[in-house]
């Protein structure tokens, strides 16, 4: 087989449309695949060992790099109703936000990944994933959820427009209360990840702060079953 022929292979079942990408998957250089097209010489063990060597370091390196891609950290959350007044966002991106906000809003729409909940001193409160959906649909979704263990104790008072009395005159006493995530947090933090590891990662997050967080259950490290082929 040629050279060039084994190339054409690779990109059609790598899925991949340029010569940039397939070095990149490869691990090698540009001037070496143009060089390589040009000789068009036949393809022997010795390079065959090179080519896997070379797309194992790359894909090493790949994963050590790209796993986890920092979107923004510790963003104020200022929580803004939606159309219909029934929920709230994480802050404005309508046409009258800054292009800063609708350009975040815009990767959080276009990225999966794991999120993180400070509270006002930066402590982390809550940590989700997005691997289903969208980081922007999921931590809308969660700032809206009620859990349980967001209880905490709050004197309910007047929104209406009454008359003030002191508490020894109108007894308000502290109950236990379930707040959402906009009444506790104050920061928020994204992270893209490489939707094999957003389970286990999140499961790390999770089992590292589980008495420090509002999550409800424990994550567990998760392995992917093989499915079992049927006989025929």
């Amino acid at each position: 087989m040629k050279i060039r022929n084994l190339v054409e292979i690779i990109k059609a079942k790598a899925k991949i449309t340029t010569d940039q990408d397939l070095c990149r998957y490869l691990g090698v250089t540009q001037p070496a695949l143009i060089s390589w097209k040009n000789k068009n010489k036949t393809v022997d063990e010795k390079l065959i060992a090179q080519l896997i060597r070379k797309s194992r370091q790359s894909a090493t390196e790949a994963s050590h790099i790209d796993t986890i891609t920092p979107i923004v950290e510790f963003f104020p959350v200022t929580p803004v109703p939606t159309i219909h007044n029934k929920k709230y966002q994480i802050f404005k991106s309508d046409n009258s936000a800054t292009r800063y906000k609708k350009e975040l809003k815009d990767r959080l729409a276009s990225s999966h990944g794991i999120y993180v909940f400070h509270d006002s001193r930066g402590r982390a409160l809550y940590a989700g994933k997005a691997r289903k959906t969208k980081l922007w649909n999921e931590i809308n979704n969660a700032l809206n959820r009620p859990r349980y263990t967001q209880t905490v104790y709050r004197v309910k008072h007047p929104d209406q427009d009454k008359q003030f009395k002191d508490a020894n005159e109108k007894n308000r006493q502290p109950r236990l209360r379930t707040l959402y995530l906009y009444e506790l947090a104050k920061y928020f933090s994204a992270y893209e990840i490489v939707d094999g590891m957003i389970d286990r990662l999140e499961a790390l997050l999770v089992r590292c702060f589980a008495n420090d967080l509002l999550n409800r259950k424990m994550e567990k490290f998760a392995r992917k079953r093989k499915k079992k082929v049927k006989s025929k």
